[in-house]
C-alpha cells in the first residue's frame, strides 16, 4: 500500500483531474467499459474496429483528455513485445500487436487499451518522453481513468500452457496488486466527485455481491461466461453447462483443472472429487466472486425453475443435489439464485398482458376533410383571379 500511496497515487491524481474536468454527473451509461461490449477478432479489421470502441469510450468518459478521432491502423509485425505505437518519420500514427496474442480476447484488449492511451498522452501534452519508464507507467495508470479498469484486471495475467508445462505472462509495467490498487482508488474517487462509477447494473438495495443475469443468448442454450479459480491460471472462459445431473465439474479449457462450486468443494469428500481441482468463479460487479452449486444449476437451467422442474425427476425436482451420493440436505437453486439475482426473470410460460391498440388520434380523423376543404379553397381563389382579367 506505501508503494502505491507513495509513487502511484500522485500520477492517478493528476490524470484524473485532467481526464475528469467537465464530467457530467449525470451522465447515463457505464463508466467501466464491458468485456462483453467488445468482441476483438483475428482480423486487422475486427482489431480496428475494437480499438475504435476503446477511442470513443475514452472521449466519453475522459473529456478532460485529447483523444484523437483519428484512430490508427493495426499492424501485426511486434516481435519484442506484446504491442507498441509507432508515430513514422511522416507523422503517421499505427498500433501494432503481436501475433502470438491474436486470439485471446482478454490480452488483445490490455494491449489494445495501453497503446490507446499512449496516443491519448501524447495528443493531450502528456507524454513522459524524457523517461520512458516513467511514461509506460502513467499511460498503464490512464488506462483506469479512461474507464478501461475491468478489461486490465481481466487481462493483465495470462497463463500459457505447453505440455504439462504452464507459463505465466504479466502483460504491462505494474503489478497485479498495483492494478487493484489502482482501479480501486479510481473507483473511490469518481464516488466522493460524485461522478458515475459502478455499473448501474450491477447496483442492488442492501449491498453484497451482484450476479449479472445471463443475456437472453445465454438464456436460449445455458452457455456462460465463467472464470477459473486455479491460482495461477484465474482465465476466463465460456461454456455450455451440462444439463443432465449436476453441471459440475467444469474443465477449465485453458490449464485443465477441474472447477467446482464452492460448497461443493467444501462438503464433498475426496473421493468425489478430481484430483486436480479448483473453485469455480463468477464475475461480480467487477470483480470474481464464488459460485454455488444452486447458482451454477440456475445458470445451467435458464428458463426457470418451474420449467425445468417439469422436466427432471420427481426425488430431484426441488432442487439440484450439494455433491454426487453424500445424501446432503438439498437446496432449493431457484430461491437461492433469486436472492442472489434480486429478482427471477419472467419464464417463457408467463406470458406478458396482451398490449391495447391505441385509439386512432383526432387530429388524424380530421386530416383528410381538412385537406380537401383546403383545396377547394384555392381552386376558388384562381377562379376569381382568372376571371378578373
Amino acid at each position: 500500500m506505501a508503494h502505491f500511496s507513495q509513487k502511484l497515487r500522485p500520477i492517478l491524481d493528476m490524470l484524473a483531474s485532467k481526464a475528469w474536468t467537465n464530467a457530467a454527473r449525470d451522465q447515463d451509461g457505464e463508466f467501466l467499459l464491458p468485456h462483453s461490449d467488445l468482441a476483438p477478432g483475428t482480423s486487422v479489421e475486427s482489431l480496428h474496429e475494437t480499438l475504435q470502441v476503446l477511442y470513443r469510450h475514452a472521449r466519453r468518459w475522459a473529456p478532460g483528455l485529447e483523444v484523437p478521432f483519428f484512430v490508427p491502423p493495426i499492424r501485426l509485425d511486434v516481435a519484442d513485445a506484446a504491442g507498441n505505437f509507432v508515430v513514422d518519420e511522416e507523422s503517421y500514427a499505427s498500433v501494432g500487436v503481436a501475433a502470438e496474442f491474436v486470439g485471446n480476447p482478454a490480452a488483445i484488449l490490455v494491449i489494445l487499451s495501453h497503446e490507446a492511451c499512449h496516443h491519448i498522452l501524447m495528443q493531450s501534452g502528456l507524454k513522459r518522453a524524457d523517461d520512458a519508464a516513467l511514461d509506460e507507467i502513467t499511460t498503464d495508470l490512464a488506462m483506469f481513468v479512461c474507464g478501461f479498469g475491468e478489461l486490465v484486471l481481466r487481462g493483465h495475467s495470462q497463463v500459457h500452457r505447453y505440455g504439462s508445462r504452464r507459463d505465466r505472462v504479466h502483460l504491462g509495467y505494474l503489478s497485479s496488486h498495483d492494478y487493484q490498487q489502482a482501479y480501486d482508488h479510481v473507483l473511490a474517487k469518481r464516488v466522493a466527485l460524485g461522478l458515475p462509477a459502478h455499473s448501474r447494473r450491477g447496483a442492488r438495495a442492501g449491498g453484497g455481491p451482484v450476479l449479472s443475469a445471463p443475456s437472453r443468448q445465454q438464456a436460449a442454450d445455458g452457455t456462460v461466461e465463467l472464470w477459473c479459480g486455479e491460482a495461477i491460471c484465474k482465465r476466463a472462459f465460456r461454456v455450455t453447462l451440462r444439463r443432465e445431473g449436476d453441471p459440475w465439474p467444469v474443465q477449465c479449457p485453458a490449464c485443465g483443472v477441474y472447477l467446482y462450486p464452492s460448497d461443493v468443494l467444501r462438503t464433498a469428500a475426496a473421493s468425489e472429487l478430481e484430483p486436480q481441482r479448483a473453485e469455480l468463479r463468477l464475475q461480480s460487479g467487477g470483480r470474481l466472486a464464488e459460485v454455488t452449486s444452486a447458482a451454477l444449476w440456475r445458470l445451467a437451467h435458464p428458463t426457470g425453475a418451474r420449467a425445468a422442474a417439469s422436466t427432471r425427476p420427481a426425488a430431484e425436482a426441488r432442487a439440484p443435489r450439494l455433491a454426487p451420493s453424500t445424501g446432503r440436505a438439498k437446496v432449493d437453486g431457484a430461491a437461492v439464485l433469486e436472492e442472489i439475482l434480486g429478482a427471477t426473470p419472467q419464464t417463457a410460460d408467463t406470458p406478458a398482458a396482451p398490449q391495447r391498440p391505441a385509439p386512432p388520434s383526432l387530429a388524424a380523423a380530421w386530416r383528410i376533410p381538412i385537406l380537401l376543404i383546403l383545396l377547394v379553397l384555392v381552386l376558388i381563389t384562381a377562379s376569381i383571379l382568372l376571371s378578373g382579367r
